[in-house]
């Protein structure tokens, strides 16, 4: 009987299942973060770079309009994305302000419960108020 307790206490049959276990849990769900950090970085400079497509619209025809830079986002690969244009005065400047918003889903647990919202502003100074 003592024989097989000591037998049992030095058998190293099943060791690697478990130390897979413990460690590809966690590189599983570290992974899963980086997938959520990089889809979000992704998204974030793919909106910025097509806020700044919209922005240089914008300064060379100053007399654009909401659908038209609607049609502009949508034709650029931006249909997934909310457009909000707004006309204001800002220290005495005339601006045109664009806000791009997307709601951004995440699969990391304990996060996917959770959506986030990225926002991207550009503010577009007119020309008419610098000369």
């Amino acid at each position: 009987m003592i024989g097989r307790i000591r037998a049992f206490a030095r058998g190293t049959d099943g060791t690697v299942a478990i130390e897979f276990a413990i460690v590809g849990t966690i590189f599983i769900f570290l992974s899963l973060g980086i997938i959520d950090f990089a889809r979000n970085f992704h998204t974030q400079h793919r909106m910025a770079d097509l806020g700044d497509k919209l922005a240089r619209v914008i300064y060379l025809n100053q007399s654009v309009t909401a659908e038209s830079l609607q049609q502009t986002l949508n034709s650029l690969g931006g249909s997934d994305l909310s457009l909000t244009v707004t006309n204001a005065t800002e220290n005495g400047v005339s601006v045109k302000t664009l806000t791009l918003l997307r709601d951004q889903d995440y699969v990391s647990p304990g996060l996917s419960d959770l959506s986030g919202r990225i926002r991207i502003v550009r503010k577009v100074p007119l020309v008419g108020a610098y000369f």
